[in-house]
């Protein structure tokens, strides 16, 4: 009890000194606290287990950044939007032991909107006076990859040559436009063979019940492969992201296309058939799950005719 107390007294102590309030905390405390609170929604189907585990490699790029360039920043008050901004640009221009690559602008606004949550968060609890990433723009996005890139035959070449492991998601990207993260929050209970539906958990768009879910149609195919995978514990097989990835990247290298490596693309190349069969965007809208009809419009709006926009 003693030495617990001392503990706490001293690190008071460094804290005052350091200019600190009671309420700052470590940057290991704050990143602990914000996973956790990820965890608890992962857990109630709230959000799909991929986000809490990009977090978690966000605040790992963070941090070991942090020790390597910045070893004397311990505490959250002490990372400034000047730190940030070195840190944007390091991921840009650099690769570090712990960052297997360069990182795309897209990339990186990606990793500053998982941040996002966690200064907010700190912000309401007094641990910041401001939030480091207000006054932050996002990093204009030229070097992303067109949309639409896979073509169907390029989709069944990759998939030919993809894992075994890695087929049910290709074919479900292509049959049914899902992200991966929603893919991977599908359960059993969400799947009716005898209506021949699936349902999908609207993670990334929800904003109220009714956005929470939506059904999609299974094609044959799928339904067939989904099928032959009852009994075992999840419709889509558990990949860690970087594995699923690497697998992705390899399938396309094997099938002649080194280019592509988003998996993310299929989705594209599903909404691309339907508005190449004749759907309307409000429909493609509700098949991908979008927030809005606007941000169907700015993606696939160039792919339609103008009597077909409706």
């Amino acid at each position: 009890i003693a030495q617990e107390r001392l503990r706490r007294f001293t690190e008071q102590e460094e804290r005052a000194r350091a200019g600190l309030g009671t309420g700052d905390l470590y940057i290991d405390e704050w990143r602990a606290a914000h996973l956790e609170r990820l965890a608890s929604r992962v857990s109630l189907g709230d959000l799909a287990p991929s986000t809490l585990e990009r977090a978690s490699e966000v605040f790992a790029h963070l941090e070991g950044w942090l020790k390597a360039e910045h070893p004397g920043v311990r505490r959250l008050s002490q990372i400034t939007p000047e730190i940030l901004r070195a840190y944007r640009l390091a991921r840009r221009v650099r690769r570090l032991p712990h960052w297997r690559q360069k990182a795309k602008a897209k990339t990186i606004n990606t990793e500053m909107l998982l941040l996002s949550p966690a200064f907010k968060a700190a912000l309401r609890a007094g641990a910041l006076a401001r939030n480091p990433l207000d006054g932050l723009s996002p990093l204009k996005e030229r070097d992303s990859e067109e949309t639409g890139t896979i073509t169907p035959d390029m989709a069944r070449a990759i998939l030919d040559n993809a894992e075994e492991r890695m087929k049910p998601y290709i074919l479900a990207a292509l049959l049914t436009g899902a992200r991966r993260g929603e893919l991977w929050a599908v359960r059993w209970q969400d799947v009716d063979f005898k209506a021949g539906t699936v349902r999908i958990q609207n993670i990334k768009t929800a904003r109220s019940g009714e956005t929470r879910y939506r059904t999609l149609p299974l094609h044959p195919r799928l339904k067939e492969s989904l099928k032959e995978r009852r009994g075992l514990v999840s419709p889509w097989p558990r990949i860690p992201p970087e594995t699923f990835a690497r697998l992705f990247r390899r399938a396309c290298a094997s099938a002649g296309y080194p280019d592509v490596t988003r998996f993310h693309d299929l989705r594209h190349t599903f909404a691309s058939l339907l508005l190449q069969n004749g759907e309307s965007l409000t429909y493609v809208k509700e098949q991908m799950g979008h927030s809005s009809i606007q941000v169907t419009v700015d993606i696939y709006g160039h792919l339609v005719p103008g009597g077909n926009r409706a």
